[in-house]
């Protein structure tokens, strides 16, 4: 069984301007966990390639997990619900919101183009899935950390919101951005809004003492996307 990846604890900073930074976040990932993806679970001749590319991806530290985020008064934030009425409607309950960027820094793109250059695209497509997977772990890291910030403040978290689900318009990733403080950890934009490096994401949550909380299984039975996603969450 391979060993969890043995990242220091995380390292967080405040910025002068209500920003949050956090570094070396403990990412450990086992390789029944990730067998269990359904990508891999039904093909599993291929269970010793991805227990290789696993070790691989962590004795080198490909991985370099980071995140940045702020919390926002949510009338703050009145002048962008024009072009995310899903925002608006899911954030009727919230005081404040959390806006996070989310990454797994630049290494792991780079470590899979690498493969698929020498020839070794079933290694690369499991480091594809695995990358994928971890990230989605991120974002459950920075979900919980919102969510204890909310029981200090006697309210409740929802759940997580991205910008490029329906009725989230995608262009307003530059205003939340900045607003993250997400060039603080190397973060840049597409011109289609898409971030960069490749493995990273961004999540708003809603802060507020009658919160409507959702999950993200919640999300998942929503999502256009959610007949054919290998890493959705099921119910039980």
């Amino acid at each position: 069984m391979s060993k969890p990846c043995l990242i220091p604890l995380r390292t967080t900073a405040s910025t002068g301007d209500g920003m949050t930074i956090v570094r070396n976040i403990s990412l450990p990932l086992s390789l029944d966990e990730v067998a269990e993806l359904s990508s891999f679970r039904c093909q599993g001749l291929i269970r010793p390639k991805v227990s290789e590319v696993l070790d691989q991806i962590q004795q080198e530290n490909i991985f370099e997990p980071a995140l940045s985020y702020s919390l926002n008064p949510v009338g703050l934030l009145y002048g962008i619900w024009t072009k995310a009425p899903l925002a608006a409607h899911k954030f009727r309950g919230a005081s404040q919101v959390a806006i996070g960027f989310l990454t797994l820094g630049p290494r792991i793109a780079a470590h899979i183009q690498v493969l698929f250059d020498q020839g070794a695209q079933l290694k690369a497509l499991i480091a594809e899935g695995i990358a994928n997977y971890a990230l989605f772990k991120l974002q459950n890291i920075f979900l919980e950390m919102i969510v204890r910030e909310a029981v200090r403040q006697n309210h409740q978290a929802s759940g997580i919101l991205s910008p490029g689900e329906q009725g989230f318009d995608i262009s307003l990733q530059d205003i939340l951005l900045s607003l993250a403080g997400g060039h603080e950890i190397d973060l840049k934009l597409t011109k289609t809004g898409m971030i960069n490096p490749r493995h990273s994401l961004s999540a708003l949550i809603g802060i507020g003492p009658k919160m409507k909380q959702w999950t993200q299984v919640d999300n998942c039975g929503n999502c256009a996307a959610n007949d054919r996603c290998i890493y959705q969450e099921r119910k039980a």
